[in-house]
């Protein structure tokens, strides 16, 4: 199970430097920080678990999370069905991540998110990551766009004409810090990989697509991780 925790501050800076001194490398055999990140306008960092034991997660956020200094408030958001999609191996190597905060009509969640999964995306935008994270909004999606106005035309063309789209967010994601090993991390995302049937016919010819990419490339990462973790 993975889920999300928002820690609400007014220092940001000081939450994110608090959360790697406090989790990074640091979890248990049923508790996994795997990664925080900041979204740019938001006013807090969310923080990625996965876990094995629900009560377990919910002691460990109380005992390591909460606590972090400057932290005014929290929210704990499940993800439910989260897959990871491959990446075009021809894609662009300077390409900007944006969180998608899709609200959708009860009736449309499995053809909203069938819709994400299955559309033959482009190099220069591409989803990476969906999940069901029902509340404030009902789908979660990470894409990797080429700018801003790219995911711009993403949503207009294949998510607002959408029957049941009510709205969509659209997060530039700031910057992203691994709190776990690549080896965990990888492990992870594999677990967890769908390929969509026209990605695999392309894939059997020989086109190239990474279901393994660099962990580095995909978070935006710059020094955050080390050999040691």
């Amino acid at each position: 199970m993975m889920l999300i925790e928002r820690l609400y501050t007014d220092d940001k800076d000081a939450v994110w430097h608090g959360v790697i001194d406090r989790l990074k490398g640091r979890g248990t055999r049923t508790v996994q920080p795997l990664y925080v990140s900041d979204l740019k306008g938001q006013k807090y960092l969310s923080v990625v678990f996965h876990t094995d034991v629900i009560d377990d997660c919910a002691m460990f956020l109380v005992d390591n999370v909460a606590i972090c200094r400057n932290v005014n408030d929290t929210q704990t958001i499940m993800l439910l069905k989260p897959v990871f999609l491959p990446m075009p191996g021809d894609r662009p190597k300077d390409l900007e991540r944006y969180s998608l905060y899709i609200k959708v009509n009860p009736k449309h969640y499995p053809s909203v998110y069938n819709e994400i999964l299955h559309h033959e995306f482009e190099v220069n935008c591409f989803p990476n990551y969906v999940a069901y994270a029902f509340g404030d909004y009902d789908i979660l999606a990470t894409f990797l766009a080429r700018d801003l106005d790219a995911i711009k035309g993403y949503v207009k063309a294949h998510l607002k004409s959408l029957s049941g789209v009510d709205g969509v967010i659209i997060n530039k994601i700031r910057r992203t810090e691994l709190l776990t090993s690549k080896a965990t991390w990888r492990e992870n995302q594999r677990s967890l990989l769908y390929i969509p049937p026209w990605l695999s016919k392309k894939m059997d010819d020989h086109y190239l697509y990474d279901i393994d990419p660099p962990s580095e490339e995909y978070m935006g990462l710059t020094g955050a991780m080390t050999d040691e973790l």
